[in-house]
Parts: C-alpha cells; sequence; structure tokens
C-alpha cells in the first residue's frame, strides 16, 4: 500500500519524505554528455555598449540542459578585436526552482569565456551586455561546461554532506577511469561532490564522444530541518 495512504499527512499536508529516510542508496549515470559552447542558446550579434536578448537554442530543446549541469558563458570577436561584457540569465535548476546567475567576462582580444557555478535543468530568459570598450561586432552564445574540475552535472536528489557520495566510476572515449572504484580527483569520491549545487563535479576534460559518468550515492540531507542526518 502506498505511504502516503499510511501517512495521510504526506498526501494532504505536504508532507515530504526527505533523502536520509529513504535509507537507500541511489545510482546516477550520464552518458555521452554534450560539449557544444551554444548548447542553450546565443543572441543577436551585437557591439560595444549594447544589450541583447538571449535566444534559446531551437535545436536543444529550447534552452533545456541534456542533463542538470552548469553553463559556460562566451563572446566570441573577430581576429585582432577585443569583447567582454556581463551575462545575466535565468531559468530553472534541477529541482525546477527559479534561479539567476550572474558571470563578468572580462575585456580581451577575441572575447572569452567564464564557467558558471549554478546548475541549470533550463535557461529560459537573459540578457547580455557588451563592455564599451569593445572594438567590433561580437557573438555572445551560453554553453554547457566542460572543464575538468569545474563541470558540474546536478544529482536528481539534494546531499547533505560531500561523503554522500560512495562511488564514482565510467569511462572516456571507451578506457576505463576509475581508480581503486573511483573516477575522482584525489582519490575519495568525496572530493567530487559539490553541496551548494546538489552536484558532482567531472575530474577531467570531458571529451568529444563516449563518456560515461556512474555515480552512487546516499542523500544524508534532511528536508524538514535543512540539516544533515548523522545516521
Amino acid at each position: 500500500m502506498a505511504l502516503k495512504n499510511w501517512e495521510p499527512y504526506l498526501q494532504f499536508g505536504g508532507g515530504k519524505i526527505s533523502g536520509d529516510e529513504l535509507g537507500w542508496d541511489q545510482q546516477y549515470i550520464v552518458i555521452n554528455p554534450s560539449i557544444s559552447a551554444s548548447w542553450f542558446g546565443t543572441t543577436a550579434v551585437g557591439t560595444a555598449g549594447q544589450a541583447k536578448a538571449f535566444v534559446a537554442n531551437i535545436l536543444t530543446a529550447r534552452g533545456f540542459a541534456d542533463y542538470p549541469r552548469n553553463a559556460v558563458y562566451g563572446v566570441g570577436a573577430a581576429a585582432g578585436s577585443t569583447h567582454g561584457g556581463t551575462w545575466t540569465v535565468n531559468g530553472l535548476d534541477q529541482f525546477g526552482s527559479s534561479v539567476t546567475e550572474t558571470v563578468t567576462i572580462a575585456t580581451a582580444t577575441g572575447g572569452g569565456t567564464v564557467n558558471g557555478t549554478q546548475v541549470w535543468s533550463k535557461i529560459t530568459s537573459g540578457t547580455y551586455n557588451f563592455s564599451t570598450a569593445g572594438d567590433a561586432n561580437g557573438t555572445p552564445a551560453v554553453g554547457v561546461s566542460i572543464a575538468g574540475s569545474t563541470a558540474l552535472f546536478g544529482l536528481p536528489s539534494r546531499i547533505g554532506a560531500t561523503t554522500d557520495i560512495k562511488w564514482i566510476s565510467g569511462n572516456l572515449l571507451g578506457v576505463g577511469t576509475q581508480t581503486n572504484g573511483t573516477q575522482v580527483f584525489n582519490g575519495t569520491p568525496s572530493s567530487a561532490a559539490n553541496t551548494a549545487q546538489n552536484a558532482f563535479a567531472v575530474p577531467i576534460l570531458i571529451p568529444a564522444g563516449t563518456c560515461t559518468y556512474i555515480v552512487r550515492y546516499r542523500s544524508s540531507f534532511v528536508a524538514k530541518a535543512d540539516t544533515t542526518s548523522t545516521t
């Protein structure tokens, strides 16, 4: 029988089961994630001092991520030209909550990129404000982060501590990359955990081609009190 029938508060009072109460390991798998630098979308071409609206990429389901993950924000410029500016984007995290992120790209020859820290399931709107120091047309874009130790994939459940992640394995271009069963930076699965974003970070650059991450975790997150279980 369904738990909500035994505990009516779950059905009628808005009660929820938190991760620590489930008491089981969960597994999350990421297979062949995108490496596109414009996966989420772009803006129209602009120049110094202009503001351009984010336009979701129609080829990638209008701003949806392939997996919940952080973004890379960029602006390109013609060879020898300079550009920079500020991205502000809005959307949803992996739990459906509304979130916003603002990043600044330093003015430089050829433009530049900055990795964000917010995990997105979808980017719905945004604006790129060109720096007044640019000297040519620039092309802004929002893609998916692929940098090692910076790229994040959001987990489908909240985690209460870095030690909630018990195991990470997988392969890059068909070659197993686990060390003692873990695909991590410093030898322990917890080193890949990001509790602020309920996510794990990849150990090295995400390659084009075959790439798989397998994460086993047990949530200690206590939803009611916003605390971490010690059991």
